[in-house]
């Protein structure tokens, strides 16, 4: 979603779904671990990042891509990320450093099970703490 100007209602310019990310660990996987025998014992191979996170981690590069193409487009020069707090750090995480500058304001938070016509006033807290710190950042300057 987007805004001009404080106290000015939200647009949503995009909306991403990424079904498999809501999915069950064990409906993304289509089998269990391997098993690899060696000498006289078995060992077993572990995926290294369980399915559900690597489902999270491919809509967190999903979202990072959109959101770079965004800025570079100038689409945007501020930004407020609102996400459960697990997602949100690998969204941080996977930001590069010009996108992290323009971060104004950023909060843990569960919104995926609001309807996106309710979701703009929930939003409002995040653009006007958004604005607010814009307005710190240019004072400092």
């Amino acid at each position: 979603m987007e805004t001009q100007a404080r106290n000015v209602t939200p647009t949503l310019i995009h909306e991403l779904q990424h079904p498999l990310s809501r999915a069950k660990g064990m409906d993304l996987a289509t089998d269990r671990p391997g098993m690899a025998r060696g000498g006289t014992h078995v060992d077993t191979m572990a995926w290294p990042t369980s399915p559900k996170e690597t489902q999270a981690q491919e809509f967190a590069h999903e979202i990072a891509t959109l959101l770079r193409k965004e800025f570079d487009l100038h689409h945007f020069e501020a930004l407020a990320l609102l996400a459960p707090a697990h997602f949100l750090g690998l969204l941080r995480g996977i930001l590069p450093p010009e996108l992290n500058k323009v971060v104004v304001f950023h909060q843990s938070k569960e919104l995926s099970y609001i309807q996106t016509a309710r979701l703009s006033r929930h939003l409002t807290e995040a653009v006007d703490a958004g604005f607010k710190e814009m307005f710190v950042r240019d004072a400092r300057r």
